[in-house]
């Protein structure tokens, strides 16, 4: 079966326009319309077309607005994200009322939280240093070249 398309035109359509919908989008922002210390694109979903000219309507992440964009980089395997501010509104439940189970329940169910601490020593490490920590050995002549003086110009007088 033909789309009206390649009848009338006797080629197939190009595809390179169709996009995912709700994908996410990075914006750019044109120079006239950002100041110096703006970012240059913007985080977007990918909402549908412009209908008067060519381009994209995308709904802004931050302020929730529609706009129209004619220059965005696609992430079309990656679903866009809405209202990033709004993320910390979102009433909490505890885990009792979310799997809205009684006592004897909560009590047969593991701690996660609880388990054996990582043996391997390929798990990276979160807290401060340690006692066995070793020292790159740059950081340790730079630490002893500045208790020296000899650091940024504290040296010898230059007339």
């Amino acid at each position: 079966m033909e789309i009206p398309y390649a009848i009338w035109f006797r080629k197939t359509p190009d595809y390179y326009r169709l996009r995912t919908f709700g994908c996410a989008v990075s914006a750019y922002t044109d120079k006239p319309e950002r100041r110096k210390m703006d970012v240059k694109a913007r985080e977007a979903v990918f909402v549908g077309y412009n209908r008067e000219k060519r381009g994209y309507r995308l709904l802004d992440s931050h302020s929730g607005k529609a706009f129209y964009c004619q220059t965005a980089i696609f992430y079309e395997e990656k679903s866009g994200r809405l209202m990033v501010g709004q993320l910390d509104t979102v009433d909490t439940a505890s885990t009792k009322q979310y799997l809205q189970v009684d006592d004897v329940t909560m009590e047969r169910i593991p701690v996660m939280l609880d388990e054996e601490p990582a043996r391997d020593s390929s798990v990276a490490r979160t807290g401060g240093a340690d006692e066995d920590e070793v020292q790159h050995p740059a950081v340790g002549a730079q630490n002893e070249v500045q208790q020296k003086g000899n650091y940024s110009g504290q040296g010898k007088k230059r007339g």
